[in-house]
């Protein structure tokens, strides 16, 4: 009896030629408005893209477009001020620290001893009044020598000298008052100088001062317009760098020129090359085992056959021995 060889195993599946054919089947060529797309050479692994006249005429002037944008970049990069900009040419910034300290000048100087003025003043006061008083004193006196000679009184007469000297203590009265009249005069006399030169030396302090916060004004007025027509001036020289680099930028900046998308007219659903392989793979796994299977299933019935018989054929050869008869008889 010859013996029975097992089912062979499944070939197993190249994963190249599964891929090619799956890739094969879901190559599908398209046919759009805007061109076609289409596949051929070996194993359809070849994709022909072609626009229509309207599509690669505008494809071709996007490309023109972008070009002559370069080529207008290239030539604004030798107009580019690389230099940093110097800002010596916008002058200095002004500061505070120009401005003038306020001194007083000129102003009239205060009496330095006002006692000595006012005895001055008064003297001038006491001797201009006696100038004025003894030429009538002097006329008052010889009338009253007169008239009292005409009465016929001596000098030396007590009636004479009684007048007389009433004479005397009226005109020394009458320049003791003018005495007290000089302090008082000297007195007013300083106060309305003291007074006068304060509101002179107030007056021209103010002026000067009012001048000064004049001139301080507007020569901080000034600075402060310097200062802002040189922050301007920077701010337009930054702006003229900025404007030519941002237009640079924008030149540079192309809009890429991408190949027109083939729409489809329907969406095909892509073919699973791959899942039927591997389920008819698998398929065959199935009935290489069962196969197996059935196969070890028939060789052990022939097993227990085989056994079976060897068992029979035993027992009888034993019934006629002595062996199977003192087994039989223990």
């Amino acid at each position: 009896m010859g013996k029975k060889s097992s089912p062979a195993p499944p070939e197993p599946v190249d994963p190249w030629e599964v891929a090619r054919a799956d890739a094969e089947f879901n190559r599908i060529d398209q046919f759009t408005p805007w061109g076609s797309l289409t596949y051929s050479g070996p194993n359809r692994s070849i994709a022909n893209l072609n626009l229509t006249p309207e599509m690669q005429a505008l494809t071709d002037t996007r490309f023109q477009t972008d070009q002559a944008m370069l080529d207008a970049a290239l030539g604004r990069i030798g107009d580019l001020n690389q230099q940093p900009i110097d800002l010596s040419s916008f002058g200095p910034i002004q500061s505070d620290a120009g401005l003038s300290e306020f001194a007083a000048t000129g102003l009239p100087q205060l009496p330095g001893d006002m006692g000595d003025f006012r005895s001055r003043i008064e003297d001038a006061y006491f001797q201009r009044g006696r100038r004025l008083l003894e030429p009538q004193f002097a006329r008052q006196e010889d009338a009253l020598r007169d008239r009292l000679a005409n009465q016929g009184l001596p000098t030396t007469s007590d009636a004479f000298l009684d007048q007389y000297g009433q004479f005397n203590v009226e005109r020394g009265n009458t320049f003791a008052n003018l005495a007290d009249q000089a302090v008082m005069a000297g007195g007013q006399e300083a106060s309305r100088l003291l007074g006068d030169t304060m509101a002179q030396r107030g007056m021209l302090f103010g002026e000067q001062l009012t001048g000064s916060n004049f001139n301080n004004s507007v020569r901080q007025a000034a600075m402060q317009n310097q200062n802002a027509a040189r922050v301007q001036a920077l701010q337009e020289a930054l702006g003229v760098r900025g404007n030519q680099f941002n237009e640079l930028a924008s030149l540079l900046g192309l809009q890429q020129v991408q190949a027109p998308q083939m729409q489809n007219f329907f969406g095909p659903g892509q073919v699973d090359f791959m899942g039927a392989q591997a389920l008819n793979a698998q398929q065959q796994q199935y009935a290489h085992q069962a196969a197996m299977q059935q196969q070890q299933a028939g060789l052990g019935g022939l097993f227990g056959l085989g056994a079976a018989a060897l068992t029979g054929a035993g027992a009888a050869a034993g019934k006629g021995s002595g062996l199977w008869k003192g087994f039989k008889g223990g």
